[in-house]
């Protein structure tokens, strides 16, 4: 394996998008849509991170649906749910100085299970790492040296075992099995075959409209999604890796589909899943040289 010897800022994004804590959530989710982003600073007077807001606490609180659109969800004139940003952030902000090595910010993101640090250069937000952005350094080759970490196999990563559920399992089903494993990925498979794939974020969707339902049909409103079976809701165009193939090769995919997880097959047959975490764990190992 190659030593890693490298800074936050070599890595990180400048120009970093934020709100504030008292914007409408409207706001949040229009600057994600837009700019194709999961994570944004929340901003204090001052301009330093006081919390974090992420696509997935967009999704749990709301469904990911704007204002209107939970306005016809519901099927009347009220508006249910958190309106500000401040409802629904994280606290606090785990903050990074631009010059702090980058494995300091991979051990970071994985001891407190984020997916992005804001930069904060002498009180002053100048950048953001993201899990995004290490994948990166799986294809890069201008900040990269050949070393071997990016390219191991992906069978030597991936976990063997993999917990499945079947298209007609329910929500619940799911929700109680990402929650007991603590995984964010489930492969739904038919007889050997995988046909989609469910996601802590698809769960957070549905979950997210509860609230919605409830007052669209009252009782049975929620029971009808909390029942839903996981073919309505799992993504079915899955991204999949070969057991041979290098972690480079992964690591591109997972960034350019903007997914979190591939189930690993081998002629056909489900033989392991690779997460952006393992992905992460091998950067680190590699940096710890």
């Amino acid at each position: 394996m190659q030593e890693i010897h490298l800074r936050m800022k070599d890595i990180g994004t400048a120009g970093v998008l934020t709100v504030r804590p008292d914007d409408p959530v409207d706001r949040a989710i229009g600057l994600m849509d837009e700019r194709g982003i999961r994570h944004l600073p929340v901003v204090g007077p001052s301009g330093v991170p006081v919390g974090m807001l992420s696509d997935r606490d967009l999704l749990r609180a709301v469904g990911g649906l704007l204002s209107d659109e939970r306005r016809d969800f519901a099927g009347g004139p009220t508006l249910h749910g958190p309106l500000r940003v401040e409802e629904i952030m994280s606290r606090p902000a785990f903050v990074l100085a631009p010059d702090d090595p980058v494995e300091v910010g991979v051990r970071l993101m994985l001891s407190r299970k984020i997916g992005a640090i804001p930069l904060l250069n002498e009180e002053r937000l100048s950048g953001i790492v993201t899990e995004t952005d290490y994948l990166r350094c799986y294809t890069s080759e201008n900040n990269w040296p050949r070393g071997s970490w990016r390219f191991r196999k992906a069978a030597d990563v991936a976990h063997a075992m993999v917990h499945t559920l079947r298209p007609r399992d329910t929500l619940a089903k799911a929700l109680k099995l990402l929650r007991s494993e603590g995984i964010r990925h489930v492969p739904i498979v038919a007889g050997e075959a995988v046909v989609g794939i469910v996601s802590d974020r698809d769960v957070r969707r549905a979950l997210g409209r509860l609230p919605l339902a409830r007052q669209w049909e009252g009782p049975a409103g929620t029971h009808g999604v909390i029942d839903a079976r996981l073919e309505e809701i799992m993504t079915q165009d899955v991204v999949t890796a070969e057991p041979g193939e290098a972690l480079a090769g992964v690591a591109d995919r997972m960034v350019t589909s903007k997914i979190g997880a591939l189930p690993v097959l081998d002629d056909g047959q489900l033989v392991g899943i690779i997460t952006e975490t393992d992905l992460l764990e091998v950067f680190l190992a590699a940096c710890e040289l």
